[in-house]
């Protein structure tokens, strides 16, 4: 049991140490920006963000409350359970595993999550899922620059006069524990 205790203070301070990190990275951007004489939120500029059609997909997945400090931990147990389900029944990913958020806030019960793997083959378990027209950005980098990339979104939305009417999802070529 302590064994166990302690390895999961561990992670727990090594995703702090990440975290710190990424904050301190930003601090250098940020200070960088200053000491040239750009706004601190400049950045902000150079997101891409494009219009695009996307098709109609089945999505095998778990959807669940999950709470902040859980993510990491949900990322790893949900999409290795999905993957084992995959596996199991002889199904084809059809593209990189996605995280849906049908909440745009957390609550006390956590976020609304649904994590999920599209598939080719329609099976016992598959939801269809039909995003449309969606903001696209792809982020290079660290998974800590995703609340710069949303702000940009929903100013980008705003003016362009377009409004969310589905849940917002991410993509993730490169999983988030390996690159936070």
């Amino acid at each position: 049991k302590l064994y166990a205790a302690l390895n999961k203070k561990k992670k727990e301070i090594s995703m702090q140490v990440k975290i710190y990190r990424n904050m301190l990275e930003q601090m250098d951007v940020d200070m960088s920006f200053l000491r040239e004489g750009k706004p601190i939120m400049s950045y902000l500029e150079d997101i891409d963000i494009e219009l695009v059609e996307v098709s109609k997909m089945y999505l095998l997945s778990i959807r669940k409350m999950v709470q902040e400090q859980d993510f990491p931990d949900e990322y790893g147990y949900c999409f290795g359970k999905l993957f084992k389900k995959i596996k199991e029944k002889g199904l084809t990913a059809s593209a990189p595993p996605m995280v849906l958020f049908h909440d745009d806030e957390y609550s006390p019960f956590g976020l609304d999550t649904e994590f999920a793997v599209p598939i080719k083959e329609y099976a016992t378990g598959t939801r269809d899922f039909c995003p449309g027209l969606c903001l696209k950005t792809v982020v290079y980098g660290s998974y800590s620059q995703l609340s710069s990339v949303y702000a940009r979104q929903i100013e980008w939305a705003e003016k362009e006069g377009y409004k969310n009417c589905n849940a917002l999802y991410e993509v993730y070529v490169t999983s988030p524990s390996e690159v936070l």
